[in-house]
Formats: C-alpha cells, structure tokens, sequence
C-alpha cells in the first residue's frame, strides 16, 4: 500500500524527496555521531547507505511515470468496443481505473488477480468509496449471483457503492436485482462513454454510467434493444426487460 502511494506520487515529489532522504542520510548522522563509538559506526552506514535510498525513490518515481503513461495509452487505443473487448484483463483493469481517475476519483489497485468476491479498484472523491470490480469475459453475460456478491463486498467494506464493469453485459435477472440498491452495472457501451462522454468537459461518472433505465409502466430495469422494423429500423431504444409481458419503452 505504501509502495503504491508512493508510485503514484508526481514525480517532481519523488525527486525532492530522494534529494531530502539524501542529504539527511549524508550528513545529519556524521554531524550527530559525536565520540560515540555506535553514532560513528552508525554514521558511517548512513553515508553508504544515502546515494542507495535516494536512487531507489527516484527509480519508484519513474515507475509512476511509466505507469501514468501507459494508463493514458490505454485510454487512447480504446478508440471502440471492438478495441476495448480484444484488451488482455490486466490492461483492461487498468483502462477501467484510469477512466474512473478522468473522472476526478483517486483510484487505488487491490488486486485484480484476487478470485470472484474480491476488489479490483477502489474508488475515492470527496467524501465517498466505492469498490469497483471488472469483468474482462466474452463469451458470457454477468450473472446475478456475481451482482450478489459485490453488493456484499459493499456491505462488509462500509463502502458507499460499488461498480461491476464488465465487457460483455449483464442477465436480465442480474440488472433486476442492481435495481435500486447503491449498485451500477457498466457495461461496454457505458464505458466507451465514460471515456469519451460526449457531454460536457466536466460531467461527472454518475451521469455517464446510469444505464439500464427503469420501465415507467413497470418498474422494471430496461435493456438497450435495436428496432428490427418499422420506420424506426435500425435505431435503438430502451425496452423492458420483462418483455413481451410488458412493452414499456424509452427513447434512448
């Protein structure tokens, strides 16, 4: 966890504080040793030692350089769906955490290599925390004991809410149950948009990622359909999730 904040720090910070460790190690302890035999012996690995600490939290600063960077490639070569879904899960993870760090959070990374049930990222701004976990599957849609299981994570962290991003949607049954509760499910479109919101510079992630709009006949969550004839062929809408028991729509 430290390492981690002190990867994330700029790198100007990394710098002055190798040159502050560096000059503290160098020549605070000679000047304080005295006659003493231990402040001597001491003083004389303190010298030895301070080039060594120093170089070693400067090679911690690049490596939050490099991070950084990368992050923003990621975020530049998801230029589409297709781009976002051919990403490896680690790389995935990281575009997830630094479209939520866009957005004005500060992101920690816990562990995306944890089994079902753990956290992937978590989110901080303002006052709130939210626990985020990323689903990188293809070939399968999120089912709602994954979406029962973040819900507890949020519960047993005290957390504010939580985020399941996944790329490859969610079961019906699995956006019924989000709804309502302190849960957003963000699916691939919806994270394409986090990316690159098309609305103002400043729009916050809670006005992007609230997908899945409830049916005003039923109540039910809603699924992003494409109309497959009419006149309005080939464009797409909100349709209930519960259809064809009901036929409640919005436009998108």
């Amino acid at each position: 966890m430290m390492l981690d904040r002190l990867i994330g720090l700029p790198f100007w910070v990394s710098a002055l504080t190798a040159l502050l460790f560096f000059l503290a190690l160098r020549f605070a302890p000679p000047l304080l040793a005295g006659s003493s035999l231990s402040g001597r012996a001491f003083a004389s690995v303190s010298v030895t030692i301070a080039p060594l600490v120093a170089i070693a939290i400067v090679i911690v600063g690049l490596i939050g350089v490099g991070k950084r960077r990368w992050r923003r490639f990621l975020l530049s070569r998801a230029s589409g769906l297709d781009a976002i879904r051919r990403m490896g899960w680690p790389e995935f993870e990281l575009l997830v955490g630094e479209a939520y760090r866009q957005q004005g959070f500060s992101v920690s990374e816990r562990g995306g290599r944890q089994a079902d049930g753990g956290i992937d990222l978590e989110l901080a701004r303002d006052r709130e925390r939210v626990i985020v976990q990323c689903k990188h599957w293809l070939n399968r849609q999120v089912p709602v004991e994954r979406v029962r299981e973040l819900l507890g994570v949020v519960t047993a962290e005290g957390a504010d809410r939580g985020i399941l991003v996944a790329t490859s949607g969610f079961t019906t049954n699995a956006l019924r149950f989000a709804a309502g509760k302190p849960l957003q499910l963000v699916d691939v479109e919806a994270l394409a948009k986090l990316i690159r919101p098309t609305g103002s510079p400043g729009a916050h992630s809670s006005n992007l990622v609230t997908q899945h709009p409830i049916c005003p006949t039923c109540g039910k969550p809603m699924l992003l359909r494409t109309a497959r004839r009419g006149q309005s062929f080939g464009s797409q809408f909100w349709g209930c999730s519960s259809f064809p028991a009901c036929r409640g729509t919005r436009a998108a």
